[in-house]
């Protein structure tokens, strides 16, 4: 027996438990007046797995009034979600060019995921960062003089012929006198002594970016509505509940029923009284028969 009450008890608490884990959520209530007549609005917020009929109210009783459901409404609840968001994109330019890699990739990026998140991407200010994409080959061209003093005669032999500048080498091209003394007469140089400008010329090779790969940078902030559970706003009228009157039985239908009932009483007596006496015929028919038994031996 003990065994039993104990399995009686786990059932009722398992039962509590799924109770309570089942429980209708508690509903924002508004009560108003209008036109003469009360009102009530209940708001369940529920999951849209769940049926809110298993949850809301038909009918129900408060301040002395009956309530009843006139209207149901429902609205999503919508829940927003975001999510930092950083892209990268890359275009190939001329020349190291702001403007030109922003018209050519946009100053904006419409963002969308498979999850459903959605923004506007822009470009960081001051995120454009730039590589070498290849280089091509330039020749260039460099020019130098040199000014030679004290030569003993207007000889080219002691002009340098060639000299290194910067790294250059450069070839004499031309060669401008001068007169090193104040004995000149006219434009001839009268002194024994001369200088000399010379005046060179080289090419030279260099390598320059033929173009440029640019990586820009662009951020925001992405967006999503998800909806899980539903609003219900449900508007309930309340009017005075009309007293019950107590139905009175006609009377030939009591009469009826207290005969029937007696005459029910008096034939349960007459079987019982019955049997009684066939009981005992049974009884003294048994002993006679005993006593002969015994006589006879």
């Amino acid at each position: 027996m003990k065994g039993y009450r104990i399995a009686a008890m786990a059932v009722i608490g398992v039962l509590c438990c799924n109770t309570m884990a089942f429980a209708a959520p508690k509903p924002l209530e508004e009560a108003y007046e209008k036109n003469g007549n009360s009102y009530i609005k209940k708001t369940y917020v529920i999951n849209n797995t769940e049926e809110i009929f298993d949850t809301m109210d038909t009918t129900f009783e408060l301040n002395g009034l009956v309530y009843h459901q006139i209207d149901i409404s429902s609205k999503p609840v919508v829940e927003v979600l975001t999510k930092d968001v950083k892209q990268t994109e890359e275009t190939t330019v001329a020349s190291r060019n702001d403007a030109a890699v922003l018209k050519k990739l946009g100053a904006t990026k419409q963002y969308t995921d498979e999850e459903g998140y959605q923004t506007t991407l822009k470009a960081e200010k001051g995120s454009i960062n730039y590589t070498v994409s290849g280089y091509t080959t330039k020749n260039q061209t460099k020019h130098g003089s040199r000014t030679y003093y004290n030569l003993s005669s207007m000889d080219f032999s002691q002009i340098p012929k060639s000299i290194w500048e910067g790294g250059v080498y450069l070839t004499l091209m031309d060669v401008k006198w001068i007169g090193d003394n104040n004995l000149a007469s006219g434009d001839t140089a009268v002194g024994n002594t001369y200088a000399a400008v010379g005046y060179y010329t080289g090419t030279y090779s260099v390598k320059i970016p033929s173009g440029y790969r640019a990586s820009v940078l662009y951020k925001g902030t992405a967006k999503k509505e998800i909806s899980e559970q539903t609003a219900y706003t449900i508007t309930y009228l309340g009017e005075e509940s009309m007293p019950q009157q107590e139905e009175k039985l006609p009377l030939g239908f009591i009469i009826g029923g207290i005969g029937l009932a007696l005459a029910a009483i008096g034939t349960g007596i007459y079987l019982f009284l019955r049997d009684k006496r066939n009981s005992l015929e049974e009884e003294t028919e048994e002993s006679e028969q005993e006593e002969t038994k015994d006589a006879d031996v």
